[in-house]
């Protein structure tokens, strides 16, 4: 919801709402600062979920899903109104960081997460057929590769690759590497689509849904619900049965190839 106040209300998301030009300019900027606010408290929540979901004795999250916030929000907003979205993220970023961390390591992380998703945002208007819909293989393979090029050049600047270098870290510099390339290009593959989809279609999809397919969408995910309870609260006896986690690609494919 938040990324589609502040799509609409930028003028991005690739459409005009009827009747949004008629809109007082006043009502538009009140809207877009709600925007930059409810976005600032989804990225502050998502760099909290990035922190409670890290490698162990490391700095770094398995997924870090703060960036891909970051890249669908200047996805959906003109690059006119880019500062304002940078300005809401740095001061999220600095509120979640300024307890655990100095100020000169948070703001390395801001520099490096503004240049990455910038990076990122504007080689996909460039090279992709945008807006991102993707309804077609080009835009989906422009969007992967993009997504886990950019990640993987940006992970030699991150603190955690650096700091690995002279040792200040636990992980030595290579899986220091491969562990943040793969945190972030996770974490746009993932979240970035679905909130894309999201702000372009809105609900529309679900309100033309038949019955049907609710109650098939309800089983995958009590499938996926399943697994899930499988693979996280067993325990260290599954290290016994490793075979049961492959039970987690009957649903992903169930929902690939119905969904």
């Amino acid at each position: 919801m938040s990324m589609g106040v502040l799509a609409r209300a930028a003028g991005g998301a690739g459409k005009t709402e009827i009747g949004w030009n008629d809109t007082p300019s006043t009502v538009r900027w009140s809207l877009y600062a709600a925007g930059l606010v409810l976005l600032a408290a989804l990225y502050y929540l998502s760099v909290r979920v990035g922190l409670g979901f890290r490698f162990q004795h490391s700095q770094i999250g398995v997924i870090w899903p703060a960036n891909a916030v970051l890249l669908a929000a200047l996805l959906l907003v003109p690059p006119r109104r880019w500062w304002g979205v940078l300005l809401a993220i740095a001061i999220a970023h600095a509120a979640v960081m300024a307890p655990s961390l100095p100020s000169w390591r948070i703001l390395w992380q801001i520099l490096g997460n503004t240049a990455f998703t910038v990076t990122a945002a504007s080689v996909l208007r460039r090279v992709t057929d945008f807006p991102l819909r993707f309804e077609t293989y080009r835009q989906v393979v422009a969007y992967t590769g993009i997504s886990l090029s950019v990640s993987a050049l940006y992970a030699p600047t991150t603190p955690a690759f650096v700091r690995s270098l002279f040792h200040l870290e636990p992980n030595a510099p290579f899986p220091a590497l491969v562990r943040t390339t793969l945190s972030n290009g996770t974490a746009l593959m993932l979240i970035v689509p679905v909130v894309l989809l999201g702000a372009h279609h809105g609900s529309r999809p679900l309100r033309s849904a038949s019955r049907r397919r609710f109650v098939e969408a309800a089983i995958m995910t009590l499938a996926l619900c399943g697994v899930d309870q499988l693979a996280f609260f067993t325990g260290p006896k599954i290290a016994s049965f490793p075979w049961l986690l492959l039970w987690i690609i009957p649903p992903l494919m169930w929902t690939a190839v119905r969904f």
